[in-house]
C-alpha cells in the first residue's frame, strides 16, 4: 500500500477552491481560561491564523438516543480544509455555519496541501 491519502494535486486546490469545491468556511477554537476579579473563567477563543477558513463539510452518520427522560442526538461530520494546518489538535472545537463540532480526528494528505478534520456534534 502506498499510503495515498489524497487524490488532489497539490496544485489543484486553488482552482478546485475557486470553482466551489470548498463552499463552507469554519473557525477553529482552542479552550481558555482567563481571571475575571480573581475567577477562573473558562471559555473557547478564536485560534489566531485559524479564523474564516475555505472548507467543505459533509455528513458521515447521524444516531438518535432515547434516554429515560430526554433524547440524544448524535451526528458526525467530516470538514476538508484548503491548507495544512499542524496546529489543529483534538483538543480544539470548530464553528461552521452557526454549529459547534468537537474535533475527534485530524489528518493531513501526504502532500502538505489539505488538513481533514473528523467531528463530531451532541444535542440534547
Amino acid at each position: 500500500m502506498s499510503g495515498l491519502t489524497s487524490i488532489i494535486h497539490p496544485g489543484m486546490t486553488e482552482a478546485l477552491a475557486a470553482q466551489g469545491f470548498f463552499p463552507d468556511t469554519g473557525t477553529v477554537q482552542d479552550f481558555t481560561v482567563a481571571m475575571n476579579e480573581g475567577d477562573a473563567v473558562e471559555t473557547w477563543a478564536n485560534v489566531a491564523g485559524l479564523v474564516d477558513l475555505d472548507c467543505a463539510v459533509a455528513a458521515l452518520t447521524a444516531r438518535e438516543i432515547a434516554a429515560l427522560d430526554m433524547d440524544v442526538a448524535e451526528s458526525t461530520h467530516k470538514a476538508s480544509l484548503t491548507a495544512e494546518y499542524a496546529a489543529v489538535t483534538r483538543s480544539m472545537r470548530f464553528v461552521t455555519g452557526g454549529v459547534t463540532y468537537e474535533i475527534t480526528g485530524v489528518k493531513h494528505d501526504q502532500q502538505g496541501t489539505l488538513t481533514y478534520l473528523l467531528l463530531k456534534k451532541v444535542s440534547i
